[in-house]
């Protein structure tokens, strides 16, 4: 014959978990209490957050990136009937070039300097709330007066206060380090350190120099310092990397169409004539930096080309020599017309890829020679070069004298043609260089900000709302996988084999009173049916009287020993609420509590633990004094008793037995309340004396494994139980639910 573990683990093989909806649905809506108040939770953060969030605003700057303007290149120059270097996709690339040329510290690190952005001062408000709180008041201060600080928190700034400085500098040990400035009233103001250490004290206009050693320096200068006496104020001094990684995140720079040159430059900030002041000066430095650049490269490419005019010169010069001396030998040159015309075709060829050559000289300085600028040029001069060779040809056929004066007379002119180019192309640059005007130029410059940028309110309530919604969902199922705490009483008497005796709901008035009486409110616990007669846990424990009244018809003595897996589960409960119940039907019952170590069950009764069941097992005391009248009729208790430490020592004497068959046969029923069995033996050695046996289990607290245990030592201590009671049961939330958890009030009809 199988053993209760046995068939338990029979059960296990047989039984198979299939994902049920309509128990998903049931356990969110059992759980619905911790959903709701999720929810709620997170809904009043995003209530508060949008309540004292301090409100940013954008301003916006439109450049105009025009790549036609008279910039200082030199392919602009000197290609003007070459082939256009920049098409569409490159005219688009050098459009992200000048934004991100926008974005680089060129830029960005004159503005941070020129406004002090390296530099943060503010009043030191309350933290959380105390900045949206003084903006808000800010923005309807028309009066300029300070908000009312609370009394105790006047060191915090509530609104109104205001601080500008003029220079603040410290050493690098010192930099993103917070200082403090506290009001000292009458224009003057006490300076911390870092460490809180007193640097001493300075007057508004007036510069404050602190030599704090020999490698540190404090320099500041305060223009202004509004606020109430006493107020603090921060004051730190950032890297410049840091602070250029402040401005940077402020700050987008986009295309507003990638057909066409235009720039957007939006910037975020939390003041908005402030935010307009720095994008406005963002703006103008891009364009005294383009137009920097654009200078360099004038200046670079005409000292380029000076170099060339000495060259140039005595090429001229060599040439005009070569063809005087051949006329002077030969007399007058006759050429045809059509020779004529093959020449100046091949100066003019000459003369071109002359100019190509020195572009390409010049492109070399800024790309590779595998770059998409210089491979054009290098087509260009292929193309052109190509052309060269068939005029040559032709010219091949000339007669020999016709030839040497062809040679002499195109080289005279294309060196002259390159030196008139040369000189016209210096002139140019000169002028360039003179009066430089950049690719970028700003159209349309920032108005101060009116409108609040933050996300709308309602947006980020919904939000949040659903994310803690959401949250609170994904917490009941993972709490629900991770601890599969059993919750039906059917699942532990298919599995284990064990039968249920009865099923206790969860009292709310027993809660209650439990809460007071920790709290000192109540000073003794009342029986369940004293607080609430009609109680549907007073019905289930009346059903569980019904129920044990068999087992004890078939039990070898009328004792019922009353224990539990761990602490918590409600066996005191059960013990004391169970013996009220069999004493309401006339029966003389005796209620012991055999929790050695922790017993409170005193405390139902108004008695103390003293003159009690040790006392008598030690042989200190009779049973007839150990034993007390309660208040309820039929029904009388035994406290512990002193504490001792060896209890389980006194429990394995014979002394034990003999004490509980005297009481057997004094009273109808006896109930003991023992120690839980996978804590500690008691339970097991006071099982051994006892007809009936039974286990609490309580709602969700325990897993399959728990409960073998829970059989298994009993099994091994030869106690075989009658069966267990589910205590602490929640109350259906849901037809749903397959789970067995539905109770009904039925009360007397009122006349």
């Amino acid at each position: 014959m199988a053993t209760q573990s046995q068939q338990s683990q029979i059960d296990k093989v047989l039984d198979v978990d299939v994902i049920d909806i309509k128990q998903l649905i049931a356990t969110l809506l059992d759980k619905k209490k911790t959903i709701l108040i999720t929810t709620a939770v997170f809904f009043i953060i995003a209530v508060l957050y949008c309540s004292f969030r301090v409100p940013t605003y954008d301003a916006n700057i439109l450049l105009n990136s025009d790549l036609n303007s008279s910039g200082a290149s030199l392919s602009s120059v000197i290609g003007g009937e070459l082939p256009s270097i920049l098409g569409g996709d490159q005219a688009a690339a050098k459009a992200q070039t000048e934004i991100s040329l926008i974005q680089s510290r060129s830029v960005l690190e004159p503005v941070v300097k020129s406004l002090h952005l390296d530099v943060i001062a503010e009043p030191d408000y309350f933290p959380i709330i105390g900045k949206g709180l003084a903006h808000r008041y800010d923005a309807e201060n028309y009066a300029n007066e300070y908000a009312s600080p609370f009394a105790w928190l006047s060191s915090f700034a509530w609104g109104g206060e205001s601080i500008q400085i003029g220079q603040f500098e410290v050493s690098t040990p010192l930099k993103a380090k917070e200082f403090t400035l506290v009001n000292l009233g009458q224009g003057r103001y006490q300076l911390y350190g870092p460490q809180g250490d007193k640097l001493g004290v300075g007057a508004v206009g007036k510069p404050f120099v602190k030599e704090v050693n020999s490698f540190t320096r404090v320099y500041l200068l305060v223009n202004s310092l509004k606020s109430p006496v006493g107020v603090k104020f921060r004051l730190k001094e950032l890297h410049m990397m840091d602070a250029l990684q402040a401005i940077s995140s402020k700050l987008s720079v986009s295309l507003t169409d990638k057909d066409t040159p235009l720039i957007n430059l939006d910037y975020t900030g939390y003041s908005p004539e402030k935010t307009a002041e720095i994008l406005d000066a963002i703006a103008d430095q891009a364009v005294r930096q383009d137009i920097y650049r654009k200078s360099e490269q004038a200046a670079k490419t005409l000292a380029f080309l000076k170099q060339r005019i000495p060259s140039v010169q005595q090429s001229v010069y060599q040439a005009e020599k070569a063809l005087n001396d051949y006329r002077s030998q030969s007399g007058n040159i006759s050429l045809d017309a059509e020779t004529k015309l093959m020449m100046q075709s091949v100066t003019d060829l000459e003369s071109k890829i002359y100019d190509l050559k020195v572009q390409k000289a010049q492109l070399l300085q800024q790309f590779t020679e595998r770059s998409v600028q210089v491979e054009e040029v290098n087509t260009s001069i292929v193309a052109l070069t190509v052309q060269l060779k068939s005029l040559n040809i032709r010219l091949k056929n000339l007669p020999q004298a016709d030839q040497v004066a062809v040679n002499l007379i195109r080289n005279a002119k294309v060196q002259n043609t390159i030196y008139t180019n040369l000189m016209q192309k210096v002139q140019q640059f000169e002028l360039l260089k003179a009066g430089t005007v950049g690719d970028l130029s700003v159209i349309d410059y920032a108005n101060i900000p009116y409108k609040i940028s933050n996300k709308p309110t309602l947006l980020i309530i919904i939000l949040v709302t659903f994310i803690g919604f959401f949250l609170s969902i994904i917490y009941v199922f993972i709490r629900k996988a991770l601890f599969q705490g059993i919750e039906d009483p059917d699942v532990i008497e298919s599995r284990h084999g064990l039968s249920v005796l009865g099923t206790l709901l969860t009292s709310p008035a027993q809660q209650q009173q439990v809460k007071d009486f920790q709290k000192n409110k109540v000073m003794q616990l009342k029986l369940l049916s004293e607080l609430d007669p009609m109680d549907m846990t007073v019905e289930a424990l009346r059903s569980l009287r019904t129920n044990l009244t068999f087992e004890l018809a078939a039990a070898k003595n009328n004792i019922i020993n009353i224990s539990g897996p761990c602490p918590n589960v409600g066996k005191t409960f059960v013990s004391v609420n169970l013996a009220h119940v069999l004493s309401e039907t006339g029966q003389r019952v005796l209620v012991i509590d055999g929790d050695l170590r922790r017993g409170s069950m005193h405390d139902y009764f108004g008695l103390s633990r003293e003159h009690g069941l040790i006392d008598v097992l030690e042989g200190k005391l009779t049973l007839e004094h150990a034993v007390h009248r309660t208040h309820i009729d039929n029904l009388d208790m035994m406290p512990t008793g002193a504490l001792i430490v060896k209890h389980a020592e006194l429990l394995m004497g014979n002394k034990l037995g003999e004490v509980l068959e005297q009481l057997s046969s004094n009273y109808d029923a006896v109930i003991i309340d023992t120690a839980p069995i996978l804590a500690i033996t008691d339970a097991s050695l006071v099982a051994q004396y006892a007809g009936t046996n039974i286990v609490v289990f309580a709602d969700t607290m325990h897993d399959d494994k728990e409960i073998e245990l829970t059989i298994n030592r009993f099994e091994k201590a030869g106690v075989k139980l009658a069966g267990f009671i589910f205590n602490n049961m929640q109350m259906a939330t849901t037809t749903l639910s397959n789970k067995y958890k539905y109770a009904y009030r039925y009360e007397a009809r009122k006349n």
